[in-house]
């Protein structure tokens, strides 16, 4: 069998059309077209050896989710990008990029204050020495060295839900860009005066104290014992996204994750 024979898409597993080569996905079952794949949660991680099983409770979990949207009319509202919806008539929120009038497209996970574990606003810098051509020698570094750094302001919910467990998203559509010498004050010194740093700190801040609360006013010790899907399997963490919904993995090489809510606040200023 050629190789292009073993990779032709088949029949998608759940809803039996003819999958396209873009777009769709393997599992260990067959098949997923993009069709499917489009009406799962943004927040929910595609396993490549998710069962049938699992993925048809996703898909129902969303379908009832679409049939909550109606009632769900949001009081508080965090602007960014994406933005936070809180409605504490019902004690229910949301994060989503879309305006309230695309929800019935975009179906935004509706989730109960009871399912908020946790919540904590991230500075993410990214550094990047700099160098400079020397005939004969090549790139070298500055003396003293000298860095690019890049900051990114992002949210993490930890959540009690059947089918994912965070919801990490990013503030700022663009990296917030300094340059300078390899001394922490004067870069910060630089970075709390960019006005857009500013604003999505603030907001990232904003949105950890108002889940927090919003948490912590739920009878009964945040119980949640109305959620519609309790009764689907447990997913995982989701690792991938749509606009600036996306997951990561924490702290990689070159990279300083620093947790606004635990300890050092002069990042914000």
């Amino acid at each position: 069998m050629t190789e292009e024979r073993r990779t032709k898409p088949g029949r998608c597993i759940l809803c039996g059309t003819e999958a396209a080569s873009f777009g769709s996905r393997t599992v260990a079952e067959g098949w997923l077209c993009g069709g499917c794949i489009e009406k799962m949660s943004p927040w929910y991680r595609l396993r490549q050896d998710a069962a049938p099983e699992e993925l048809r409770a996703h898909l129902a979990y969303r379908e009832e989710n679409r049939a909550r949207l109606p009632d769900f009319r949001p009081g508080v509202r965090l602007w960014r990008n994406p933005t936070l919806y809180l409605d504490d008539a019902r004690r229910q929120f949301a994060v989503s990029d879309a305006l309230t009038k695309d929800f019935p497209t975009e179906n935004p996970d509706i989730l109960e204050y009871g399912q908020i574990l946790q919540c904590d606003a991230e500075i993410e810098e990214r550094k990047t020495e700099l160098k400079r051509f020397s005939p004969g020698l090549g790139r070298i570094s500055y003396r003293p060295k000298r860095y690019q750094y890049r900051f990114h302001v992002w949210v993490r919910i930890l959540v009690d839900h059947p089918f994912f467990r965070e919801m990490r998203f990013r503030l700022n559509p663009r990296p917030l860009e300094v340059s300078g010498l390899d001394v922490a004050a004067s870069v910060l010194g630089k970075v709390v005066k960019d006005r857009d740093y500013q604003s999505c700190a603030q907001t990232a801040e904003k949105m950890r104290e108002a889940l927090l609360k919003a948490r912590d006013a739920v009878p009964n010790g945040g119980e949640n014992a109305g959620s519609p899907a309790q009764s689907a399997g447990r997913g995982s963490e989701r690792t991938g996204g749509r606009g600036n919904l996306r997951g990561g993995s924490g702290a990689r090489a070159g990279i300083t994750i620093e947790n606004v809510s635990a300890g050092n606040r002069k990042i914000l200023g």
